[in-house]
């Protein structure tokens, strides 16, 4: 009975351990599949990037000079400067903090006011008439004052010299005047791409409140905030068949930020993720693969055979085993899902 019972528990664990082996394996050669495309892009990528980062290096000492420190960039700020540095906006789309226009200029003490408001009127007037290349439209239309009042500047000492700042309110209900300027594009890029637009909609409000000049520091770009030699040239590869970073002023134009943020999604979902069987673990995985990384996702996929767990076990999984941020991020998507839903 013994020698039995011992047989069986060994025929079990060698059918297990190679059904372990066998899930193993098969992320195994995905990653491999996309580290072997992405080894080729980044070759590309640095040589292109090494240009880019001289230029924004000698622009940030010119800033840094005049200012001290350069204004900290967020996917959700729009940052301007004019072309002597001394002037600058931020748009502030994020809706935590009531969605605002700031505009700074820095002049000597004995410098008078009205230069002062004249830098600042010519400023907003700048980024006023700043057209999105997509829509055609200007990007602060129908969510800005047309123009800026500078009866109350505010004023500040900065060592020996002045300066002088105005700060307006975006309208109310922002981001959903934002949302339906671009609800055609991501509309059509969706379809291409067979990813509903719902989750295109959520993916671009929570990662950049609809800005289309969004910057992170990670060095993601554009409204869908897409790194250019990982996530942007995967969405290349979706609709051209080959992984090509995208240039950096391309990902700001938000038509093509959309376009290839979709095809990004599909390769989550049908190609990092193809491994997993069922459609909804799929989507969450993809959505978790969109903040966290598709490699950190499937590593963690390596331990867990999601295919055996239940829909609520694999979204608990996302929950407790990736960074608090992705837990966060994963709820926020979801419930910005059902409410894009009825524009579809």
């Amino acid at each position: 009975m013994k020698k039995y019972l011992i047989f069986i528990f060994l025929i079990t664990f060698i059918f297990n351990f190679s059904e372990i082996s066998q899930w193993e394996r098969q992320i195994e050669q995905t990653e491999k599949l996309w580290k072997d495309q992405q080894d080729k892009t980044n070759k590309e990528w640095d040589k292109y990037y090494q240009l880019v980062q001289s230029k924004w290096n000698e622009n940030k000492r010119k800033i840094e000079a005049i200012w001290g420190k350069i204004e900290d960039y967020t996917a959700k700020k729009w940052i301007e400067y004019s072309y002597d540095k001394k002037t600058y906006s931020v748009v502030n789309f994020d809706e935590q903090n009531g969605g605002y226009i700031e505009i700074k200029t820095i002049l000597n003490k004995n410098d008078s006011i009205n230069k002062a408001k004249s830098n600042i009127k010519t400023q907003y007037n700048k980024i006023s008439s700043e057209r999105d290349k997509s829509t055609g439209q200007p990007i602060l239309k129908d969510i800005a004052p047309k123009s800026i009042s500078v009866d109350k500047v505010e004023v500040e000492n900065k060592g020996d010299k002045k300066v002088y700042k105005v700060k307006v309110p975006l309208e109310k209900n922002f981001i959903l005047k934002k949302a339906k300027e671009y609800i055609p594009i991501i509309k059509k890029y969706a379809k291409e791409a067979k990813i509903p637009a719902e989750l295109v909609m959520a993916i671009v409000h929570t990662e950049s409140s609809f800005n289309p000049k969004a910057y992170s520091k990670i060095g993601a770009y554009g409204m869908m905030q897409l790194m250019p030699k990982y996530g942007a040239a995967d969405g290349y590869y979706y609709y051209y068949g080959k992984r090509k970073f995208v240039r950096i002023d391309d990902l700001y134009k938000a038509e093509l930020n959309i376009k290839y943020g979709a095809g990004y999604l599909n390769i989550l979902t049908n190609q990092y993720m193809k491994v997993v069987t069922d459609n909804t673990k799929r989507h969450y995985l993809a959505i978790a693969s969109y903040n966290h990384g598709p490699t950190n996702v499937l590593n963690l996929m390596k331990k867990y055979n999601v295919n055996k767990m239940s829909v609520k076990d694999v979204y608990n999984l996302i929950k407790t085993k990736t960074h608090p941020e992705t837990a966060n991020y994963i709820d926020r998507i979801l419930s910005r899902e059902k409410e894009y839903k009825k524009y579809f």
